[in-house]
């Protein structure tokens, strides 16, 4: 019975010990993690307290973020810092050393006027509840869950939002190895009597991941990092009194970026399956295209002047940099890009596009003109049943316009289509049309 009892008291202790060290380091981690967001130019963290206990821990601390880093990333004027409040409850056990740990967290806005503004639409001033299951190895999978937006000011506008969420994985260093974004309504009204319209987008969902993990704040700071992305909208709607309607159906985007020796490479394809523009409707919308020998430094550079625009109280995102030396260092990699398809129909008729064009052999301090030298550019269009069938409703011009282009020879009949193939020829610095007729003609009047 001494034996039991005795074995009984030293699992209790193990258990309890590594109950403590689990606790322990569950602590250390949680207190890197909030350090770690001084890191970020333009956060500031004060007033961090942690509560420990052997199975929960409770922390909280105020999270300033400076005005500049909102100008920069929004474009708009703040007249303050924005400051936060998040509180947080530790989940822990001696299986966190298997399992990890989870943090529930409540951020809440504390700038006294905005905070009301805030309240007033959502509720209360807490923006948004975030889950954290994180390892002790420091893998983290962090869900974001913003509160839904509900403003109506029945004289100008109503913005409401629903089930808005971010979601992302992050390894040890912080870095981001995929990124969800999920919101299933947003809507934008505008009630002015001279002019009322509406904005609907429905069943938002994009998902990123990095081959390598990718640094958040290069992110933010719009870095160019290898990706891949998918963007998904199930409809969105454009609706106005005095500019007219626009409807869009399961739009899809499909985009990867690859980086090698500072070249990178970017396929893009986007679907749509249908637009209407009052009443016209248009569907199974395709574009398929590649650009590659991207200058990723120089690219960059313009980015990160982009990103800087307020700080400098200059909206040239051109200024202070020499935009020839640019467009050399550009062109000299012998960028190209590649439309496979370009394509959309109306009824049965199909309209489809294809391009490929490329700038070879241009030296950078070489003069702007000798592009014109080194270009290529090819490419053929083809419309079922012609232009003027195509495009009927929407523009009704184009039955007098197609006409003087098949004359032209910018246009030929083939069968029930009509095509169009274009060739760039350098001698002649000019886009030859269906090896007959040039695009300068075009602009002399034929």
């Amino acid at each position: 019975m001494k034996k039991l009892i005795y074995a009984l008291i030293v699992v209790i202790a193990v258990t309890a010990g590594a109950v403590y060290v689990a606790s322990n380091k569950v602590e250390e981690h949680y207190q890197r993690m909030v350090s770690k967001l001084n890191d970020v130019n333009g956060f500031k963290v004060s007033g961090n307290k942690y509560e420990k206990g052997l199975i929960g821990s409770n922390g909280s601390f105020d999270l300033t973020i400076s005005r500049e880093l909102f100008e920069n990333i929004t474009g708009e004027d703040f007249d303050e810092d924005l400051k936060f409040k998040v509180d947080s409850t530790i989940s822990h056990s001696v299986l966190a050393f298997l399992s990890g740990f989870e943090i529930d967290s409540k951020i809440s806005i504390q700038n006294d006027m905005i905070k009301n503004v805030v309240a007033s639409f959502l509720g209360s001033n807490v923006i948004a509840n975030v889950k954290t299951r994180a390892t002790l190895a420091g893998n983290k999978d962090v869900s974001i869950k913003f509160g839904d937006v509900d403003f109506h000011d029945k004289k100008t506008a109503l913005l409401s939002t629903k089930d808005a969420k971010i979601s992302m994985i992050l390894d040890a260093k912080e870095n981001l190895n995929s990124a969800k974004i999920e919101v299933n309504k947003i809507i934008l009204k505008d009630l002015n009597e001279d002019d009322r319209s509406e904005l609907s987008i429905e069943g938002i969902y994009v998902d990123s991941s990095y081959e390598t993990p990718a640094e958040v704040l290069k992110i933010l700071e719009n870095k160019l990092v290898p990706y891949t992305a998918k963007f998904k909208v199930k409809k969105a709607a454009f609706v106005s009194k005095n500019n007219g309607n626009i409807l869009i159906y399961d739009l899809g985007y499909d985009s990867r970026l690859e980086i090698s020796n500072d070249l990178g490479s970017l396929n893009d394809v986007i679907k749509i399956g249908a637009i209407v523009i009052d009443k016209i409707k248009y569907t199974d919308f395709v574009l398929d295209s590649k650009i590659t020998n991207l200058n990723v430094p120089i690219l960059n550079k313009i980015l990160e002047k982009l990103n800087n625009i307020n700080d400098e109280m200059n909206y040239d995102i051109f200024y202070g940099l020499n935009f020839d030396e640019i467009a050399g260092q550009i062109l000299e990699k012998n960028p190209s890009i590649k439309i496979n398809t370009l394509s959309f129909k109306n009824g049965d008729k199909r309209l489809n596009l294809n391009l490929d064009a490329a700038v070879n052999g241009f030296t950078n301090g070489a003069n702007q003109l000798e592009i014109f030298n080194k270009l290529s550019l090819s490419g053929k269009l083809s419309v079922d049943e012609g232009l003027a069938k195509f495009f009927d409703t929407l523009v009704p011009e184009m039955a007098f316009i197609e006409p003087t282009l098949i004359s032209a020879g910018y246009l030929k009949e083939d069968d029930k289509r009509v095509v169009s193939e274009f060739k760039y020829d350098s001698s002649k610095k000019d886009l030859i049309f269906n090896g007959k007729v040039g695009l300068q003609n075009f602009f002399t009047g034929f």
